[in-house]
């Protein structure tokens, strides 16, 4: 085995055993314990259910317009851990994965501390920004807010996008509750841009900027976005205007050429992503709750393909039965063959309980397909093809298709 699986081994165990501790207090301790590196950045932090990748793939290549060398740390991956790490839209060295985990590691110790997988990679991240003379950093927020271990950095500006129920079971039961979690991003002095919300989870965001004295900007849908954008989907005019009004709050002032180009230029996997391989068409989204499946039906309605076949899968608490009613709202149209499949993750929800719920959620030709690679190759039969889902599923169906790399270490959960 090589250094690089074997720190894989290491990070995706943590998930295992270590689990889930949110709060910002640990991952302080540990930034400053390597140097504060964060000081050293002009990050800004996206936060928000759906659009957050999105948004911020716009806003790195958008600072990129600037002139200025912009880190990217998103989560999860797709295909491969080195996808959260990027700069300049570089994925981040297998050596320096190593190297950055041996040092934060040391670190921690040092503290006595067992840091968690993303308080871990999230330090790591941030060391390498810093090391690699990164002048601006765009952060997104794992889940939630409030406690996520992206809130401990320093930052100059922040961004909500669109906030739906999700991860209820860490963040809350009803859109308020798990608004506030998102809000939990605002700090005092530090301007804070809003995509379009429900009334309920705009009152609660409005509340904590007045409370923490936070400039507060509410984005339209398409405020000053002109032009085609590289992202497919009428969402993403939100996520590019959410973009548009962080990058202002931080300060950099873009010519409308260099807006227009850099939005054009903008691109995010697995969102309306269309490939062809294996003989046939795909589209490939991250569409993994309700707001996103409502999204990906609005896009399917639009698209002139007649898909033969969807390959879906879940993981942990999510309801596929609620994804595919999301999707058929309005009466959309299920195509003739669904084929559940489950990714590569402890989590993951095996494929019989996924077409079991398709079919009690109304879908009648279900079949379940355990390997991904099996379930591309059986939807193919009735392409083209939509594969959505389950994010984890997303990147080892991307990553077959394409021919690129994999990590061979999956993800515990």
């Amino acid at each position: 085995m090589d250094r690089y699986h074997n720190v894989l081994q290491e990070l995706y165990a943590r998930q295992t055993r270590r689990g889930m501790k949110l709060g910002v207090e640990r991952v302080r301790a540990l930034l400053d314990a390597v140097g504060a590196p964060d000081v050293h950045l002009k990050s800004v932090l996206v936060a928000g259910t759906n659009g957050k990748g999105s948004t911020c793939a716009f806003a790195r290549t958008l600072f990129a317009a600037a002139g200025e060398r912009v880190g990217l740390y998103t989560s999860p991956h797709l295909s491969r851990f080195t996808e959260r790490i990027q700069v300049d839209g570089v994925e981040i060295a297998q050596p320096d994965v190593v190297a950055l985990h041996a040092r934060v590691l040391t670190a921690a110790q040092g503290l006595g501390m067992e840091p968690t997988f993303f308080e871990l990679t999230t330090v790591m991240a941030l060391r390498h920004f810093a090391d690699v003379g990164v002048q601006r950093a765009v952060l997104e927020v794992g889940m939630g807010g409030r406690l996520d271990a992206t809130n401990a950095a320093r930052v100059v500006a922040c961004a909500i996008t669109p906030v739906d129920l999700d991860h209820m079971a860490y963040l809350g039961n009803t859109l308020p509750e798990i608004a506030a979690e998102k809000a939990g991003i605002i700090r005092p002095g530090v301007p804070v841009v809003v995509a379009p919300q429900d009334k309920a989870a705009w009152d609660v965001i409005a509340a904590v900027a007045a409370e923490k004295g936070a400039p507060l900007r509410a984005v339209t849908a398409g405020e000053g976005v002109t032009g085609a954008l590289g992202l497919a989907g009428e969402h993403q005019r939100v996520n590019a205007a959410v973009a548009l009004a962080l990058v202002e709050a931080a300060g950099v002032v873009l010519t409308a050429q260099h807006k227009e180009h850099a939005l054009a230029s903008t691109r995010w996997p697995g969102r309306l992503e269309r490939v062809t391989a294996r003989g046939t068409n795909w589209m490939l989204d991250g569409a993994h709750n309700p707001h996103g499946a409502r999204a990906l039906k609005r896009a399917l309605a639009q698209d002139a393909t007649r898909f033969g076949a969807w390959v879906v899968a879940a993981s942990g608490d999510r309801d596929v039965g609620a994804l595919v009613a999301a999707a058929r709202e309005g009466g959309a149209v299920v195509p003739p063959l669904v084929v559940a499949t489950q990714p590569r993750v402890g989590t993951a929800v095996p494929a019989a309980v996924t077409a079991a719920r398709l079919r009690a959620a109304g879908v009648v030709q279900v079949e379940a397909v355990s390997d991904v690679d099996v379930a591309l190759t059986r939807a193919a039969e009735d392409g083209p093809v939509v594969v959505w889902g389950s994010l984890y599923m997303l990147g080892e169906a991307r990553a077959r298709l394409l021919g690129e790399g994999l990590d061979d270490v999956a993800l515990s959960g």
